[in-house]
């Protein structure tokens, strides 16, 4: 599908006339804006994206769970087949022997997936190895045809919410007269509350946002002066 830079267009006019929240009387355009997402849409978001780069066929779902209490963001997974060819090498597979293949060789676009989407960091942010970038879970349920492949959803919502302004720059050029500032993400999930504190993620808060410019020079502020204060007392 080919790009139509006015179309685009007209599709964010459309959009920005639901958005009274940003509108103001100073032009003043918003140092960061929020959104929430029910978590099942999210996903839905994030296994489309994952078919167009591995295929509808080899993706199985998405999923999002409870993350970390202190950061709140949610663990992202993506299911596909055990035996899906982006995992199992059939070309060189044999109709005659006795064993199946061991998940050893990924294919290129899991590896090019992988590149984009799964974490490049461990929690303590040490840089995870490239050749690492692939980690697999199993499925602790009865269903044991189907493992998970582990992402990164602040890298999904990076490419989403378009940080790189990439598809910005598609839509609006980078004249002098467009605002294309590097911009940056945080997300947290929102649960239902449950008394063993374990409860089920309902939706996603994500913010986008950029610095707002704040200036180097300091703002004058008077301050009392000791003999003011000397003076209040006699």
């Amino acid at each position: 599908m080919s790009f139509d830079p006015k179309e685009a267009k007209e599709h964010q006019i459309k959009v920005l006339k639901q958005a009274p929240v940003m509108y103001n009387l100073l032009d003043l355009v918003p140092s960061e804006c929020t959104w929430y997402i029910t978590a099942s849409d999210l996903e839905k978001h994030i296994y489309n994206m994952a078919c167009q780069y591995l295929g509808a066929s080899e993706v199985t779902m998405v999923t999002l769970e409870r993350g970390l209490k202190e950061t709140r963001r949610p663990y992202c997974y993506l299911w596909i087949k055990q035996n899906s060819r982006h995992l199992v090498d059939r070309r060189e597979r044999d109709p005659n022997q006795v064993f199946t293949p061991t998940m050893e060789r990924y294919s290129d676009d899991l590896k090019r997936f992988a590149e984009q989407f799964a974490p490049n960091r461990q929690e303590d942010g040490t840089p995870i190895n490239r050749k690492k970038l692939i980690r697999l879970l199993k499925n602790e349920n009865s269903d044991k045809s189907i493992v998970a492949i582990v992402l990164d959803l602040n890298r999904i919502l990076q490419r989403l919410f378009d940080t790189e302004n990439k598809s910005f720059i598609d839509t609006y050029g980078n004249g002098p007269d467009v605002n294309a500032r590097r911009c940056w993400i945080r997300c947290r999930g929102i649960y239902d509350r449950r008394s063993d504190g374990r409860g089920q993620i309902q939706s996603i808060q994500v913010t986008k946002f950029f610095d707002g410019g704040r200036s180097n020079h300091s703002r004058p502020h008077p301050v009392g002066q000791f003999r003011d204060r000397d003076n209040r007392d006699r």
